[in-house]
């Protein structure tokens, strides 16, 4: 008994001597509404309040009822006590703090409201972490400053990302560099965790994808769906609805592939349906999925000697050729699982290992899983359109034909116009013309030939006088 007391009492002792390791993120500066425009320059920073390391690409950043996932610029793991900066956009959060030299995750979200906003940070299971509802009354509107906590307040400062949030004084103390600003400060604020919220029971639906992808290449599509007691749920009514124009539903909850046509924005949202004949779903996910141009290409081929195949990705983001193949003239190479083309990079892959000869590198082609083709070499070459062209002349040249079949053998007297009308006009006269000079002609003929003949029945006289009754009007 004296030796179970014992052995209690070292437990306990060596229990409180060693520290409980614990994770978690918190939200301690918001940039929402710099100076000029807004657009794409917000940025949120977050500090590892836990005492170990922890992956922060794991977590998810929550503002505008939309999760949004979180992309490394580098490393993902956060030190214990370590600050991070989650921009909008990174390339023209360098821009605007080029001596940032921290841990910079991407991240996409349509812009906070400058008036009202609530933002979070929630875990890998979906737990809200940190959270602030922030006013423009609070600070950081518009003036150049940031909203900070500092001691567990949220107060208007100077911009500080990625080191710690302190108190300004006017003078004494060192200085510190954040970005291209610089802050004297007095005392160093230590930031403390906030403890999790407690959320009643409920089914957490929760897309698992990568947020920023190329157009045109495909790339895989799930998630996880938890009912009350953290059960998995992959059975019911499961609607996917991609932002494109396209939707899909299933009654099993399974991976799959889905392929963006255009660059753009997407949102991309799952509604899960406990009962198949609900209306209303259980729960709901979304998630705002960034599409940039592939920018993949056949940089270069070698030569008789050396026909290797190099691949370029002028892309800001890394592209896994799992599944894709290469075609030459000859022989086709399937990429291995698992090769990755890192962003703004080349990848040359060896005719030992294509087993491509002299003849294969005169047509390449690169094809991604589905069958699509990516990049040609040579690129193809687009001919003229020649229009054949007969310049105009003042001369007109028409050729006759004198065969018979052309001219019409009997004239009817009673349709002068429309016989006429069949004979080719010549030296620039029209048919119409033609008809009534023929017509013309005709009337002369007869009134020529009535004379004739009145003369030679007249009997003759001496005198040849011509009487009034000899006459007659031809009309």
């Amino acid at each position: 008994m004296k030796y179970t007391k014992y052995c209690i009492v070292v437990a306990l002792i060596l229990f409180t001597r060693v520290p409980l390791a614990f994770a978690g993120f918190e939200i301690t500066e918001i940039m929402y509404d710099l100076d000029g425009t807004d657009t794409n320059r917000e940025w949120v920073e977050v500090k590892n309040t836990g005492s170990t390391e922890d992956d922060l690409s794991k977590w998810y950043l929550f503002s505008d009822n939309t999760k949004h996932s979180l992309t490394p610029e580098g490393e993902s793991m956060v030190q214990a006590g370590g600050y991070a900066v989650i921009a909008q956009n990174p390339t023209k959060f360098k821009v605007d703090w080029p001596n940032f030299s921290g841990m910079l995750f991407d991240s996409s979200w349509t812009g906070f409201n400058n008036e009202s906003e609530t933002i979070a940070l929630k875990d890998p299971d979906l737990n809200i972490v940190s959270s602030v509802n922030f006013t423009s009354s609070m600070g950081g509107a518009g003036n150049g400053n940031s909203l900070q906590n500092i001691g567990g307040s949220w107060v208007d400062a100077t911009p500080t990302p990625g080191l710690e949030n302190v108190i300004v004084t006017s003078s004494g103390g060192g200085t510190i560099s954040g970005g291209s600003s610089t802050t004297v400060v007095n005392s160093t604020i230590t930031s403390y965790a906030k403890p999790k919220e407690i959320e009643a029971p409920r089914i957490i639906a929760n897309i698992i994808v990568k947020n920023i992808i190329s157009s045109g290449v495909s790339f895989p599509v799930n998630a996880v769906v938890t009912g009350y007691n953290k059960e998995l749920l992959k059975y019911g009514k499961f609607i996917w609805n991609f932002g494109d124009g396209s939707t899909k539903e299933e009654k099993e909850l399974k991976p799959f592939d889905y392929t963006y046509s255009y660059p753009g924005e997407y949102v991309l949202t799952l509604s899960y349906y406990q009962n198949y004949f609900n209306i209303t779903p259980d729960a709901t996910d979304r998630l705002i999925i960034k599409v940039i141009p592939s920018g993949v290409s056949i940089s270069s081929v070698g030569s008789a000697i050396d026909p290797y195949v190099e691949i370029e990705n002028k892309s800001s983001i890394e592209l896994d050729l799992s599944k894709w193949y290469i075609q030459g003239a000859v022989n086709k190479f399937y990429i291995p699982t698992g090769t990755i083309l890192l962003p703004n990079k080349k990848l040359k892959f060896s005719p030992k290992v294509t087993l491509f000869n002299d003849q294969d590198i005169n047509s390449v082609s690169l094809y991604s899983p589905t069958g699509e083709v990516f990049a040609n070499y040579p690129l193809p070459t687009v001919a003229p359109n020649i229009v054949n062209y007969t310049p105009k002349s003042d001369i007109v040249v028409k050729s006759v034909s004198n065969t018979k079949a052309n001219i019409p053998e009997v004239i009817n007297l009673d349709n002068l116009e429309a016989s006429a009308s069949t004979i080719p006009s010549t030296n620039g006269m029209s048919n119409t013309m033609l008809a009534w000079a023929g017509f013309l002609g005709v009337i002369v003929t007869s009134s020529v030939v009535v004379l004739l003949l009145q003369k030679k029945n007249r009997p003759l006289n001496d005198d040849l006088d011509i009487k009034a009754e000899d006459m007659k009007i031809i009309e």
